[in-house]
């Protein structure tokens, strides 16, 4: 009887200590998932600082304007107003959470958060977005365009 008890205790061990160590082992930031009129849209890594356990590493893009011409990015489709809502997988550090808007000329201005969420232009148009965030192991920034119909 003593057996299976044991051998429980070593499963429920080593699956602790599997969990334990993929969180240690991740080597890039969480990705956020980006929402709008129940659609999903693309995001593109941008800039960001990473630290694991057996990798450390910065990188740095080009500007968020850049990164969707370089990938060729089209835009999803909103309405006027809609909410834009994204969230990350794991938790980021309170207070870290924020959202630009940029322009065509690579000048960017803060978007209001109500929570994880904001809300797009009234004016018809392509809009380039940056989301970013920072977590006890680093920090990181995500590019995505939507237009407004």
């Amino acid at each position: 009887m003593k057996k299976p008890i044991w051998l429980v205790g070593l499963v429920g061990l080593i699956l602790f200590g599997v969990y334990i160590g993929v969180g240690m082992l991740q080597a890039e930031p969480p990705q956020p998932a980006v929402n709008a009129d129940g659609k999903s849209i693309r995001v593109y890594p941008g800039s960001y600082c990473w630290n694991s356990m057996f990798n450390a590493r910065c990188v740095d893009t080009i500007g968020p304007v850049g990164i969707i011409q370089h990938h060729q990015a089209k835009p999803i489709s909103i309405s006027p107003g809609s909410t834009i809502t994204f969230g990350y997988g794991k938790k980021p550090n309170k207070g870290s959470v924020g959202a630009n808007r940029w322009n065509p000329d690579n000048e960017s201005a803060t978007v209001t958060l109500k929570g994880n969420s904001f809300t797009a232009p009234n004016e018809k148009g392509t809009y380039v977005y940056d989301v970013f965030a920072s977590w006890e192991k680093g920090s990181a920034s995500h590019v995505f365009v939507v237009e407004v119909k």
